[in-house]
């Protein structure tokens, strides 16, 4: 077995043996359920709209959760320098607590898939717009667990990084809001371009933009990679 699936399964066995994972679960579950009856209630059409976008405020508040103690705990507890003596790119050791992350935060993809059923039961929807919507789902929780695995290679605390998570995905989450007093525009436009919920709520929605799938790609791919070069620099130490 390679590196990637040495530390896949190493960290699945991690998480479920966390309460965390169970938390962030049930409230996924919770949140699932209640906006997704809302979405009901003030849409006349069934879609995943109201659903979506809330999905990506759990991302930036409960994901880090789950995500906080990958790196931050192998490095309290002394096991982050024998991690790092393996031979080969950190690439894989990267990739395989990203994947473990991914696989263990999809039940709000489970719940969503569940909600289209009940929507499919409930009337017509449209299907395009269905999967669209689910897509951006799982564009928005890699960012985010991207953003929390880095966040977690910052430091030795697990909570510490949790709190770091939030608060490096809380600007783009709050985007070109925090400067609606401002009058430069290329300044606003700018700000509004790097934030997440101006490339999610399209994709709630059910329009795909090739620019909004690229957004959460390479920000997930930098993020991912910042956390490589973190290590190699620990590894150098």
């Amino acid at each position: 077995m390679n590196a990637i699936g040495v530390v896949f399964i190493k960290e699945i066995r991690v998480l479920l043996a966390s309460p965390l994972l169970y938390v962030f679960w049930a409230a996924t579950a919770l949140v699932v359920g209640v906006f997704f009856y809302l979405g009901l209630s003030v849409s006349p059409e069934p879609n995943l709209r109201v659903l979506t976008i809330n999905l990506g405020v759990v991302n930036v508040v409960l994901l880090p959760l789950i995500a906080m103690g990958m790196f931050a705990e192998e490095e309290k507890q002394g096991t982050l320098e024998m991690l790092l003596t393996v031979p080969g790119s950190l690439w894989r050791i990267v990739m395989g607590k990203y994947l473990a992350g991914m696989l263990l935060g999809s039940g709000m993809l489970i719940c969503s898939i569940l909600c289209s059923i009940v929507l499919a039961w409930l009337g017509t929807p449209d299907w395009g717009a269905i999967v669209i919507a689910l897509c951006g789902q799982a564009l928005c929780l890699s960012f985010c667990l991207a953003v929390s695995l880095f966040a977690s290679s910052l430091t030795r605390e697990p909570l510490a990084s949790g709190l770091l998570a939030i608060v490096f995905l809380f600007p783009f989450w709050i985007g070109g809001r925090i400067l609606e007093g401002v009058g430069i525009s290329w300044i606003q436009t700018l700000v509004q371009d790097l934030s997440l919920m101006e490339h999610l709520i399209p994709m709630s929605k059910g329009i795909f933009d090739i620019t909004d799938f690229l957004w959460f790609v390479l920000g997930t791919g930098w993020f991912l990679w910042l956390t490589v070069q973190l290590l190699e620099g620990k590894r150098c130490r």
